[in-house]
């Protein structure tokens, strides 16, 4: 595991379980060292890692390279057996930000999780939507094709990312939507390792992801054991303002395994950095112990 950066951070004290935590898009693992530090003050060990094509280590940010979206699970699949074996007694959690959110619902729904897995927390996550999945798909395989797959499109930043702000103008900065506090915000941008642009190849593979989260059918395969947990804020464009995990949730207590819904109605999207942060990493960490124990 040399290739990329990885932490384990272990509990403190007793330990009451174990927690992966995947990063979003265009982002590093890093990131995520204080709500790490926070979980193993409580008895959690923590892990966490960087993404294909993200981090110090990634050769090119922002794409995948020729094994597509399988690096993406095959490397989340190395963190879940390793975190397992430092704890196979104890509960696993994993915890999915944004796209890692999408990348975890999607790898239980078609892969064998360790068998202490107990549950997935969904944060700054999204209901989404067929049509504007397969739409995103097609594009991004017709501009893969005409201009390989490492090419940057503008038209694709266009359509994401950029229309995240709008609802923020005027803006500050092209990433106030990412979170409240502009110190947070700030310190994204000055950051090496993100806010950097996705080639198409990668948004073809995620798009697929989508498409297939946007399916129920996708998601009665999930483990009917698992809890899980959906937290988002009320003012994250990612999800349309509330209304996408409101709508994942209802999902998945119709056709998965049911799900715990919390959202924070002045928060954006990054609610593990907003300045009220520590609220939501202790209604986090409740909610894990209590459906642990």
């Amino acid at each position: 595991m040399n290739e990329f950066d990885w932490r384990w951070t272990p509990a403190t004290s007793d330990p009451l379980g174990t927690m992966v935590i995947c990063h979003g898009m265009a982002e590093h693992h890093g990131r995520y060292a204080g709500f790490a530090d926070f979980l193993s003050r409580q008895g959690w060990h923590v892990l966490t890692y960087d993404h294909p094509g993200h981090g110090r280590q990634a050769k090119t940010p922002g794409h995948l390279g020729a094994a597509g979206w399988s690096a993406i699970s095959d490397r989340l699949t190395v963190m879940l057996a390793h975190a397992a074996e430092q704890a196979p007694d104890l509960p696993l959690w994993v915890l999915g930000h944004s796209m890692g959110s999408f990348t975890v619902l999607d790898h239980a729904a078609a892969l064998p999780l360790p068998a202490n897995c107990r549950g997935l927390v969904l944060v700054g996550t999204n209901s989404t939507d067929s049509a504007g999945s397969y739409v995103l798909n097609r594009l991004t395989a017709l501009l893969s094709r005409r201009y390989g797959s490492e090419h940057v499109s503008p038209l694709i930043q266009k359509l994401t990312f950029e229309q995240f702000n709008r609802s923020f103008a005027p803006a500050r900065t092209e990433f106030d939507w990412v979170c409240s506090d502009p110190a947070v915000v700030d310190d994204y941008r000055a950051d090496p390792c993100c806010g950097f642009r996705c080639s198409v190849g990668f948004w073809q593979e995620f798009s697929s992801v989508l498409y297939r989260l946007s399916h129920n059918r996708t998601l009665r395969q999930l483990p009917r054991h698992l809890q899980i947990l959906v937290l988002a804020g009320g003012r994250d464009p990612v999800g349309r303002m509330g209304k996408g995990p409101t709508q994942l949730a209802a999902r998945l207590r119709k056709h998965g395994p049911g799900a715990e819904l919390k959202l924070y109605p002045t928060m954006r999207h990054e609610i593990l950095n907003e300045k009220d942060k520590a609220i939501v990493w202790a209604d986090i960490e409740k909610m894990v112990a209590d459906f642990s124990a």
